[in-house]
């Protein structure tokens, strides 16, 4: 045990499967990276890939493993990178990715947050929930470009969503599906 790291920061792609005998989805675990500091990689003489760098690694070696697949991957934590939707951008017809986003984000010609908010154009729609449940949301959608400094664009169709009963906040998020074309 001498020279481990205290704690693991483990990075996982599930893959969720049915099976005949549950009608519930299975998420088997694939490929999977133990995230190593960037001083634990430089005493071992190993290059560096940061907590966000290992998902588009681990993506890339299931589109390659699995060249036939399609894949939706939606991720948690801090995962709601300009990276990973570059690479979902690259494979438009096997990869598309979604996640929160920011209200702030550097979108190119995106509309202002408060024009969202005051949109008259909200559709009203009443959606499944957690525990079985279902709400009545207020969405408001657009297309734009996410912009990072010295990477090109990545085409996101971003959601704006509006508890109606007014207990949960408003939220972003974006997916790369739908940002101007669709999966076949």
């Amino acid at each position: 045990m001498h020279g481990l790291p205290l704690g693991h920061k483990w990075l996982v792609v599930a893959v969720l499967v049915r099976f005949s005998f549950t009608r519930r989805l299975w998420a088997l675990p694939v490929p999977i990276a133990l995230y190593h500091s960037e001083k634990e990689n430089s005493r071992r003489g190993r290059r560096h890939k940061t907590p966000t760098q290992l998902p588009r690694q681990l993506l890339r070696v299931l589109l390659r493993w699995f060249p036939q697949r399609q894949f939706v991957c939606a991720a948690d934590g801090d995962f709601a990178t300009h990276d990973l939707a570059r690479l979902a951008s690259r494979y438009p017809q096997r990869l598309t990715y979604l996640r929160h986003f920011y209200a702030d984000a550097n979108l190119y010609e995106p509309a202002p947050a408060e024009e969202v908010k005051q949109a008259k154009h909200r559709q009203r729609l009443n959606v499944a929930w957690y525990g079985g449940g279902r709400r009545d949301v207020e969405v408001v959608t657009g297309t734009a470009h996410w912009y990072e400094a010295g990477a090109s664009l990545a085409a996101v169709l971003w959601v704006w969503v509006h508890d109606c009963t007014g207990t949960h906040r408003d939220e972003y998020f974006f997916t790369t599906d739908g940002a101007g074309r669709r999966r076949r």
